[in-house]
């Protein structure tokens, strides 16, 4: 294999986040020139251990190898359960101007880096530019639904464009953020946030004091998740106890709270879209089933 060739199979997985993943192993099956490699690599991200399985398929015209998907397990600190997620990296061809006004086609991928990977299924939503099947670049936060378990053994992954309402750099200025007061450092929470990470922020009190905690939107209360240094979520009492957010803003949240916990309610007793579209399914099958056999008439014969 050329050097060339082997140098785009290592961007490739640098690209998305696998550098460590480029292992001697793993160059040996390419020179080799393995048509399929299924290839294992293990991380830790603070007490969390993902797993991922990365599926690579040699081009049928060259050395180059493309990674079409990697599947990761998720085992966080202290759990004995696993969650698992099958992430595509996909290519669409997206509709935009070119320089001289006139439309072309670029071509955008739909991918998730390792990091993004592991912080959707650490439950934490990723804001991403998204490309739809006409070709319109669009942007979103996605987020798993642990509650829907689709067909092909994927959770569900949601989208909240911004039609949702959810704007993070106004939600941020609710609370008293000492890094929003600097623009660069501002910048460097929001792209961080971005990517889904539990980012470390600086809470300032009434009184001047200081206290270092984690974050991480949510998008469906229109709020942030705040944790402690040991990652325990502070609930919304404590938040208004501290000062770090006003009566209005816990209000408001208790609200929706509720109304979540209602809707949630009502989704329990409503059947999954998966298990919806199985009842369905056997409901025709049934009547169909069901239906008389018509007789066919005989017709006598003319002697």
């Amino acid at each position: 294999m050329d050097e060339k060739a082997m140098g785009f199979n290592e961007s490739q997985l640098k690209r998305i986040g696998f550098a460590e993943a480029f292992t001697p192993e793993l160059k040996s099956k390419m020179e080799q020139g393995v048509p399929l490699i299924q290839h294992e690599f293990k991380k830790s991200y603070d007490g969390d251990h993902v797993k991922a399985d990365l599926h690579l398929k040699k081009s049928a015209t060259s050395d180059y190898y493309f990674l079409n998907k990697f599947d990761l397990q998720l085992q966080k600190d202290g759990q004995a359960n696993t969650l698992n997620q099958t992430f595509y990296i996909t290519s669409k061809k997206a509709t935009g101007d070119s320089e001289d006004g006139n439309q072309q086609k670029n071509k955008v991928d739909n991918k998730y880096t390792l990091k993004e990977a592991y912080n959707l299924l650490a439950g934490r939503p990723d804001h991403k530019n998204l490309v739809s099947n006409e070709g319109n670049e669009y942007e979103a936060w996605v987020k798993l639904n642990f509650k829907n378990k689709l067909e092909n053994g994927n959770y569900e992954m949601k989208q909240y464009t911004k039609n949702y309402g959810f704007a993070l750099e106004n939600i941020l200025s609710k609370y008293p953020i000492k890094e929003l007061t600097n623009e660069q450092y501002k910048q460097s929470l929001i792209d961080s946030l971005h990517r889904g990470n539990l980012q470390k922020a600086t809470f300032v009190g009434n009184n001047g004091s200081e206290e270092k905690l984690y974050i991480s939107p949510n998008i469906t209360l229109g709020a942030l998740n705040v944790y402690d240094l040991s990652k325990q979520r502070l609930t919304t009492e404590t938040l208004v106890e501290k000062q770090y957010i006003g009566k209005e803003l816990a209000d408001q949240l208790k609200q929706r709270v509720s109304q979540q916990q209602k809707q949630e309610q009502k989704e329990k007793q409503e059947p999954a879209p998966s298990q919806k579209k199985e009842q369905k399914q056997k409901q025709a099958q049934k009547q169909k089933t069901d239906e008389p056999v018509k007789k066919q008439s005989r017709k006598q014969k003319v002697h």
